[in-house]
C-alpha cells in the first residue's frame, strides 16, 4: 500500500513549487514535501483477492526462486535469494534515497539581480543617514566532471561609496543544500553575510533542483559539483578565500570536498 514509502518521504524537507493549498505555512523557501500518495488500482486489488481465494481452494503453490539478473548489485543478488518481493522492496527504498522528490522551482524566486540592504548607521540615532550594502547576483551554469549541467548563483556585496568591481575579491561562503532540496535554502544566509562583507554562493547539485542529472550520491559526486563551481568563481576572479557550508547531505559533501578536492 506504499505506507512505508509515505513515512520515509514525509521526513524529506525540500523547496518545491506546487504545494497543496491546505499545506501548513513554513518560513523560508523550504517546506515538507506533501501529497506523496500511492493508491492501489482497483483492478489490482480485485486480482489479489481472486488469487487469495484460489490459494485457499487449491492450496499454496510452490513459487520458483528468484534469479539474480545481470547487472544487479551485490545486495540485490543477495536479496534475490529471499524472493522477488524482498528485492523489489530494496530497490524501491534505494530509489527513495538516490532519486528523492526533485525540488524544482522558478528561478524568479532567487530575487532581483541588484538590490541594497539598509543597515543601522555606525553613529546610531545621531547619524545623518543609514548605511547600505549593495549586492549584485550573477548566475552560473558550469559542467561538472561527468558533463552534467550545474546551476549556481553568487551574490557579491559592495559597501556604499565603493567602486564596482573591487580590486580585492571578497571571501565567499559556498552553501551546499541537503537531499531533495535546492539553492533557495541559502537565501536566509544572504543578509548577514552581505552585511559582513562576504559573498554567498549557492548551487543546485547534479540530480537536484534545476541542474542536470537524474540521481544523487549523498556527497560522493556532489563534491565534484562544488569543485566545478568554485573553479569557475576563481577563474573569473569573483571571490577570494572560500569556505564551504552544507546542510545534511550538503554537510557530507562539504567534508568530502575539503578532504579530497581543496584541502586548503
Amino acid at each position: 500500500d506504499g505506507s512505508w514509502y509515505q513515512k520515509v518521504a514525509s521526513a524529506i524537507v525540500c523547496g518545491v513549487d506546487g504545494a497543496p493549498a491546505n499545506a501548513p505555512a513554513f518560513e523560508g523557501p523550504e517546506r515538507p514535501f506533501l501529497s506523496l500518495q500511492r493508491r492501489r488500482p482497483a483492478a489490482a486489488a480485485r486480482s489479489s483477492a481472486s488469487s487469495r481465494a484460489r490459494d485457499l481452494r487449491d492450496g499454496p503453490r510452490r513459487q520458483a526462486p528468484a534469479k539474480a539478473e545481470f547487472g544487479d548489485s551485490l545486495p540485490e543478488r543477495a536479496l534475490s535469494v529471499a524472493g522477488p518481493e524482498v528485492k523489489a522492496a530494496y530497490q524501491s527504498l534505494l530509489k527513495v534515497i538516490i532519486r528523492p522528490p526533485r525540488a524544482t522551482y522558478d528561478e524568479k524566486r532567487l530575487g532581483v539581480a541588484d538590490f541594497a540592504i539598509r543597515t543601522a548607521p555606525a553613529g546610531g540615532a545621531h547619524a545623518a543617514a543609514p548605511a547600505a550594502t549593495y549586492v549584485h547576483r550573477e548566475d552560473l551554469v558550469v559542467p561538472n566532471e561527468r558533463g552534467l549541467e550545474v546551476r549556481a548563483s553568487v551574490w557579491l556585496p559592495r559597501k556604499a561609496g565603493e567602486a564596482k568591481g573591487p580590486s580585492k575579491p571578497p571571501p565567499c561562503v559556498v552553501y551546499v543544500h541537503g537531499n531533495a532540496c535546492n539553492r533557495l535554502g541559502a537565501l536566509s544566509l544572504l543578509r548577514p553575510l552581505a552585511v559582513g562583507g562576504m559573498a554567498l554562493c549557492a548551487l543546485d547539485c547534479a540530480g537536484s533542483g534545476n541542474s542536470g542529472g537524474e540521481f544523487v550520491s549523498l556527497g560522493h559526486y556532489e563534491r565534484d559539483d562544488v569543485a566545478a563551481v568554485v573553479d569557475a568563481l576563481r577563474k573569473r576572479n569573483l571571490v577570494g578565500r572560500v569556505a564551504v557550508w552544507g546542510r545534511s547531505m550538503g554537510a557530507a559533501t562539504a567534508v568530502l570536498y575539503a578532504a579530497t578536492r581543496d584541502p586548503d
